[in-house]
């Protein structure tokens, strides 16, 4: 076998391994958001829809799932706020809203799925939650969804 095939061969079996563990990762945070307390929205909350803190698990998910919408423009820094990625538009808010609801609402980003029941994060709007996460209990969460981001990615 010459060592043109080869490298096809094995730059595919590097894909193959970066998408195993991707999905295996994606399974993972998976696991993470099925701690949070289900709530009944009134979808009412888009006044919340700011920059959007993600990490960069869910970044790639939400490019994944947008393709060709997704707007490098839309990313910012989030260094300030322990974040590796803020998303947003130039007038703040998040630019997944289409029709004033979330575009890729079952990926959403680990932020999007505590407003409204993490203690420091309750909704505005009379919105119920089955049990309210302390804010100790999300910021372990947090910490969680950000170490599996960064053993996938660095």
């Amino acid at each position: 076998m010459g060592s043109s095939s080869q490298s096809r061969r094995q730059r595919r079996e590097k894909r193959s391994d970066q998408t195993r563990s991707r999905l295996l990762a994606w399974a993972e945070l998976q696991k993470l958001y099925d701690q949070i307390p289900p709530m009944t929205c009134k979808g009412k909350c888009t006044q919340a829809c700011g920059l959007i803190p993600l990490e960069r698990l869910e970044l790639e998910e939400i490019r994944r799932r947008l393709g060709r919408r997704f707007q490098e423009k839309w990313l910012r820094s989030g260094e300030a706020y322990g974040v590796e990625f803020m998303l947003g538009t130039d007038e703040l808010e998040c630019p997944l809203l289409v029709d004033g609801k979330c575009s890729v609402y079952d990926i959403r980003p680990l932020i999007c799925r505590l407003y409204g029941v993490a203690a420091g994060m309750r909704c505005q709007h009379g919105c119920e939650c089955t049990r309210v996460m302390s804010d100790v209990e999300a910021k372990a969460l947090i910490k969680k969804v950000g170490k599996l981001s960064a053993d996938l990615y660095d």
